[in-house]
C-alpha cells in the first residue's frame, strides 16, 4: 500500500498536465490521451506489480481510485460519471484486473522456470546457445521429400566436433 500512496500524487501530476491540453471541446483527441495513458501512466502504475501487489480489497480500491482521473481525461466526461461507465467508454479494463493477470502470468512463468517438467515434456533449460558463427547449415537438398524419418535428430557443431542429439521418435505408420 505505501507504494501506491507514493504513486498517486505522481499520477495526479501527469494527469493534470495532460488535462491542461486536452479539454472537453478542444485540445488533444481522446485516442491520443488514451495512448499517453496506456504508454506512460499505466506502465508507471503496474511497474513491479509482481512484488508489491496483494489481491486485497484495499489494494484494488486504491488502484481503481488512481485510475479514475486518467479515465476522466480520456473520455472527457463529467466527474459525476460512474467508474464502470468510464471503463466502457474509454475501452480500458479495470487496473486491478490487469495487474492481477500480470501477477498471475509472472507467477506461472516462474513456476515453469523452476519446474523440471513442463506438461510431461522434459525442460530444455540445459541446452547451450550456439554462437551464430558456429552454426552449421544443413543442406536440405540432400534429403528426398518422399523419405520418411522414424527419428528426428538435430546436429550440433561445436569447435569442429559434431554431435547428434535425438529429440524424439516419430510413430511408425
Amino acid at each position: 500500500m505505501p507504494h501506491l500512496n507514493l504513486l498517486q500524487p505522481k499520477i495526479c501530476k501527469i494527469t493534470e498536465k495532460v488535462r491542461r491540453i486536452a479539454r472537453a471541446t478542444w485540445g488533444l483527441k481522446p485516442n491520443v490521451v488514451k495512448e499517453i495513458y496506456l504508454v506512460a501512466t499505466e506502465k508507471i502504475l503496474t511497474y513491479g506489480s509482481e512484488i508489491w501487489y496483494w489481491d486485497k480489497v484495499k489494494f484494488n480500491n486504491k488502484l481503481l481510485q488512481t485510475q479514475r482521473s486518467p479515465l476522466l481525461s480520456i473520455t472527457k466526461a463529467n466527474s459525476t460519471a460512474s467508474t464502470d461507465a468510464l471503463y466502457v467508454l474509454s475501452g480500458c479494463p479495470p487496473l486491478d484486473l490487469k495487474v492481477r493477470t500480470n501477477v498471475m502470468t509472472s507467477q506461472h512463468i516462474q513456476r515453469i522456470k523452476n519446474s523440471r517438467e513442463i506438461g510431461g515434456l522434459q525442460s530444455f533449460d540445459f541446452e547451450m546457445a550456439i554462437k551464430p558463427w558456429e552454426v552449421v547449415k544443413i543442406c536440405w537438398s540432400l534429403f528426398d521429400e518422399s523419405q520418411t524419418f522414424e527419428t528426428l535428430y538435430i546436429l550440433m557443431a561445436r569447435k569442429s566436433r559434431i554431435k547428434r542429439v535425438r529429440l524424439r521418435s516419430l510413430p511408425r505408420k
